[in-house]
């Protein structure tokens, strides 16, 4: 077989590969002598007539030419392949979210189980919604779309780069799409039932507890909310009234944990809409609550996150400051890591109420504290950072560059992303007062290597573009390292 002959037979078994709509729209896009043949070429294959494709080929002067004008043809499958790549993509980020709510489930329905045990309703409930998530049958197609999204990884990683039109069309990647999504919904159907009914168990589990008054009350609200949580979202209307009735449940019963849990959703919620009013009324119940069942940390924690919010308003600093002696006062008794966290509040507090000198001072002191203890306090990193901001605000560079330092060290050994983002933003200002160009940009990009794909990478820079403004961060960025 000659060399012409050669390239004719692989373009003629290729072109057999490429579903016939592709092979019209480039007969369409070439028009002419090109776009006729290809036409007769497609009628050839619809109608699976070897002589009818063989003589439509014959024509064909300079194979390489045929190459050339089948172009287009390549960048369709190209784009059929990344299409394809997205989808599978998803498929698989899917399936791995099935299975973590699956593991999710189990661990909200488990332990109500055994605490429910002797009522034979509760139990009947929850046996329902621990059936769902043990029944097997549904995984069989996640198995089975797992095993195809694996194939279909390999096979789109051999494509060679630049997409020959041979290698390319040796999948079928319409169909392999197409089949794709059949699993995918095979998968979303059968895991319909424990998506759905599950949650609605739990629901009513908890609806049947609190009204007989169950000791389990309280965890059966919370597991609920975090179901609905995980379905809906942080921000859904009906998973904040969940949240809500699990907080008053486990207020009327006294049951801290469960308290503390639901409080800290809602004043999520709460901080998401900027009501620090409801913040500290919260906090107020909370620290109360916790201090009268002897949980020292909760109620000091708690009582300093109501000082921290009555300090943004003139008319409170006063409670302001009495709620953060309380807290101080509690502290006090408890071991050094409390201490510490009280000292860290307390000075955050200060900064609120404006008293600047009284917060450099009491960060001082727990940073001295926290540097003798072994191994390294937790919150070293967040008192040195703090320090660190009151000395550059004043001007103090070379002790706001020790502790700055000390902050992204803490950061970097703790594995720490947020405070790592916190201390990144002070230590550019700092480089750039010390017309340090060079290790501004040692900073910048070594923080943003170390949080790439991170929301505080992106809350690192924006911050920095509104700061500076985006082509200067831009010129950072794209400069030569130093």
């Amino acid at each position: 077989m000659s060399d012409r002959d050669a390239r004719l037979a692989a373009i003629r078994e290729a072109l057999r590969g490429v579903p016939s709509e592709d092979l019209r729209r480039a007969a369409e896009h070439l028009g002419g002598p090109w776009g006729k043949l290809l036409d007769r070429v497609t009628d050839a294959l619809a109608s699976n007539d070897d002589d009818a494709l063989e003589g439509a080929l014959a024509g064909v002067p300079d194979p390489a030419d045929l190459e050339r004008q089948l172009a287009p043809l390549r960048r369709s499958a190209e784009g059929r392949a990344a299409a394809l790549q997205a989808q599978l993509g998803a498929a698989q980020a899917r399936l791995r979210a099935l299975r973590t709510q699956r593991e999710q489930l189990r661990g909200s329905v488990d332990p109500l189980r055994e605490a429910a045990e002797g009522d034979e309703d509760l139990q009947q409930l929850l046996g329902s919604a621990a059936s769902h998530l043990d029944d097997e049958a549904p995984w069989t197609a996640t198995d089975a779309l797992a095993e195809r999204l694996e194939g279909l990884s390999a096979r789109l990683a051999g494509l060679p780069a630049g997409r020959d039109l041979d290698a390319m069309v040796t999948v079928d990647l319409a169909l392999e799409g197409a089949e794709l999504e059949r699993e995918a919904r095979a998968v979303e159907e059968a895991t319909r039932p424990m998506l759905e009914d599950v949650p609605v168990l739990l629901d009513r589990s908890a609806e049947l507890a609190v009204e007989r008054g169950h000791a389990v009350a309280p965890a059966a609200a919370v597991q609920a909310a975090r179901v609905w949580e995980a379905r809906l979202g942080m921000v859904s209307p009906e998973v904040i009234t969940r949240w809500q009735r699990a907080y008053d449940i486990s207020q009327k019963q006294r049951q801290l944990q469960a308290v503390w849990i639901s409080g800290k959703r809602l004043q999520a919620d709460a901080v998401r809409r900027g009501d620090f009013k409801r913040i500290a009324v919260l906090a107020h119940h909370m620290a109360d609550l916790a201090y009268a069942v002897g949980a020292r940390r909760e109620a000091v924690l708690a009582r300093m996150e109501e000082a921290q919010c009555l300090a943004r308003w003139p008319e409170h600093h006063g409670a302001a400051r009495t709620y953060m002696a309380d807290a101080i006062e509690i502290a006090a008794d408890g071991d050094d890591a409390l201490k510490l966290q009280a000292g860290l509040m307390e000075g955050q507090t200060l900064e609120l109420l404006g008293d600047h000198a009284e917060a450099r001072k009491v960060y001082e002191g727990a940073l001295r504290s926290a540097k003798g203890q072994s191994p390294p306090s937790a919150v070293l990193g967040r008192i040195a950072l703090q320090l660190g901001r009151q000395r550059l605000g004043a001007g103090q560079h070379h002790r706001a560059d020790q502790c700055l330092t000390l902050a992204w060290d803490a950061a970097l050994a703790q594995g720490d992303a947020v405070l790592l983002g916190n201390a990144a933003a002070p230590l550019v200002e700092l480089r750039l007062a010390q017309d340090d160009e060079a290790g501004t940009v040692a900073v910048l990009r070594g923080a943003l290597a170390r949080l790439a794909g991170t929301e505080v990478a992106a809350a690192l820079t924006s911050h920095l573009e509104e700061r500076w403004g985006a082509e200067r961060v831009a010129g950072w960025l794209a400069s030569e390292p130093g």
